[in-house]
């Protein structure tokens, strides 16, 4: 039986190393990460880092929080935080303030919306999505 850190550990192996170099501050930050300190973490170009950020949001390794955090410029921009249900071991309590992340299912009798939190992972529930029922 494999724990949580191990999994976490092959997980990064398989990854790419700039994908790797992108995903352990994601994992590693309990407050989550925006493209500007994704960068500013890494040393990388922000072109670069956000490239990779879309590829591991792609792959499903990585979620917006929810939440919003304000950049230099005075802008404000999407925290990313690690998935999770993909990764477990940074799950965090919500203490009854959920932050859902939003994925629309398409099924037989219509399109659904299924949200998940992404501090604790606890789904949240089905909602049907508007306009959308066969």
């Amino acid at each position: 039986m494999t724990t949580r850190t191990e999994t976490l550990d092959t997980i990064l192996r398989l990854l790419p190393a700039l994908q790797q170099r992108v995903m352990q501050p994601i994992i590693d930050s309990p407050a989550g990460l925006t493209d500007e300190e994704i960068a500013d973490v890494t040393r990388l170009r922000e072109s670069t880092s956000r490239a990779r950020r879309v590829e591991l949001r792609e792959a499903g390794l990585i979620v917006d929080s929810g939440r919003r955090r304000e950049t230099r410029s005075g802008r404000r921009a999407i925290v990313w935080v690690p998935h999770p249900v993909r990764f477990p071991a940074t799950r965090r309590t919500c203490d009854g303030e959920h932050s859902p992340v939003e994925t629309l299912i398409t099924r037989p009798d219509g399109e659904w919306i299924k949200s998940i939190c992404t501090r604790c992972g606890r789904f949240l529930g089905y909602r049907r999505a508007a306009g959308r029922v066969k």
